[in-house]
């Protein structure tokens, strides 16, 4: 959205409010399931479209920062258009180099307000399915951030040959600018400060097992936002993100670690890096509180998570043939239905699972 917003800064700086899209462009915007102008931002930075000087008139299908998108046969004139770069031979006056400079440059600037750092030094601990997990979070987390800035926000630090090996097949014809570093993140924290890769850093580690709850206000005050790159499915790895910590004894920079929480509790609360980052997104751009932005990611499996933790906390137990059952109001249910949405036959499960009765 913000980087958007930028394009439709350059354009109206070269005078032009009105877009045509040829129907190869249309559909990777229609298909990216996000903001169009700042999904055309992004092919652009990418090295996918040409934007060319035209005239001619077809159907505005679009309209955001006083740009018009324009699409299809109709009568509306328009100044310039956004050519698939297969089609490059019809263009004529070309001013793609133009407009990828002056984005690429606010793009850097954008970028420079916040970064999230994920270090996979604990690369090789994975077993092949926990690899093949956090090589799909991170490329997740590439598109996260493309719903709101661009690549630069983002740095791999302790790359291995193999992790590079992974995360390159599974980006293969998906170009992008994320850094990939081979170095330690304590030396690519270095760096931060000194080439201010990121305005003014103040540097977090998001931690699960963290002794302090991170607050909207908190992530209104952090720029910089270290995650571990760890995949605990086949293994236990409960204090991964403390390992790492230590590993690059980051106390040095007297760098804090918070934890993620609903209330009290990280169950629920998702775990999965490419959430986490947009938890934090929606919270910087979205305007959203940090438990409003925690439920708007969670999946079905954390609700019930959710559901089971409310039910347990709060219910009254009786025990009943050595059996306990967890005993609860109407208006209990009612208020989780109504915060963590579920459907009625996980919320059967759950009753099933913790022998609800429901007074």
């Amino acid at each position: 959205m913000l980087l958007g917003a930028s394009l439709a800064q350059v354009l109206h700086e070269l005078g032009i409010s009105r877009v045509r899209l040829d129907r190869t462009t249309f559909s990777k915007l229609r298909d990216s399931k996000t903001d169009f102008l700042q999904w055309l931002a992004v092919l652009i930075l990418n090295n996918k479209v040409l934007i060319c000087r035209e005239t001619g008139s077809s159907k505005e299908i679009y309209e955001k920062h006083g740009i018009k998108l324009l699409f299809g046969k109709d009568s509306i004139p328009y100044e310039a258009a956004a050519i698939w770069y297969t089609h490059s031979s019809q263009c004529r006056e070309d001013v793609t180099d133009e407009v990828k400079e002056k984005l690429h440059r606010i793009s850097r600037d954008l970028c420079r307000k916040v970064m999230f750092i994920i270090d996979v030094a604990f690369w090789h601990e994975h077993t092949e399915i926990e690899k093949n997990e956090l090589i799909e979070q991170i490329v997740l987390t590439v598109k996260t951030i493309r719903s709101y800035l661009y690549d630069f926000s983002i740095a791999i630090t302790s790359a291995s040959d193999e992790f590079i090996e992974y995360f390159n097949r599974a980006t293969q014809g998906m170009q992008h600018n994320v850094t990939i570093t081979r170095v330690g993140l304590r030396e690519f924290l270095k760096n931060v400060f000194r080439l201010g890769l990121v305005e003014k850093p103040r540097v977090a580690v998001l931690d699960p097992e963290a002794e302090f709850k991170l607050t909207t206000v908190d992530v209104k005050s952090y720029n910089v936002y270290i995650l571990g790159g760890i995949i605990d499915k086949e293994r236990v790895d409960k204090f991964g993100t403390l390992r790492l910590y230590n590993l690059h004894r980051l106390w040095e920079f007297n760098i804090p670690r918070f934890k993620i929480t609903i209330g009290d509790s990280i169950i629920g609360v998702p775990d999965r890096i490419n959430k986490i980052v947009n938890i934090i997104l929606a919270v910087l751009y979205e305007g959203l509180d940090i438990e409003q932005a925690i439920i708007l990611h969670q999946s079905k499996r954390d609700r019930i998570y959710r559901w089971m933790y409310e039910i347990q906390k709060y219910s009254r137990k009786v025990v009943e043939n050595n059996r306990v059952k967890n005993i609860v109001t109407q208006d209990f249910i009612k208020e989780l239905q109504s915060k963590y949405p579920l459907d009625e036959k996980s919320i059967s499960k759950v009753f099933k699972s913790l022998n609800v009765v429901v007074e």
